[in-house]
């Protein structure tokens, strides 16, 4: 299950997935990364876009992303990940 929480400037997201789309189609920038148990959080820098529009966009196939773009953005994250 995808954990998420919004705010104003900030917005959450467990998912991998979802965090490399946000960050390969809107240029967020990681804020901060939470690890809690076994799961890991990404804390993006949303700067007052609407946070839940932006995982609709993801969910509803309706925003796009060039798939080189967002290998490369995967690769880049997910060493993050297993070097935290």
């Amino acid at each position: 299950m995808t954990k998420t929480r919004n705010t104003a400037s900030r917005l959450e997201i467990s998912d991998l997935y979802l965090a490399v789309f946000l960050k390969t189609k809107y240029q967020l920038k990681i804020l901060d990364l939470k690890k809690e148990g076994q799961r890991l959080t990404f804390v993006f820098d949303i700067n007052g876009l609407d946070g839940q529009k932006l995982i609709r966009g993801f969910y509803s196939g309706h925003d796009e992303v060039h798939a080189n773009e967002f290998i490369k953005e995967l690769k880049d994250m997910k060493a993050l990940v297993h070097n935290f």
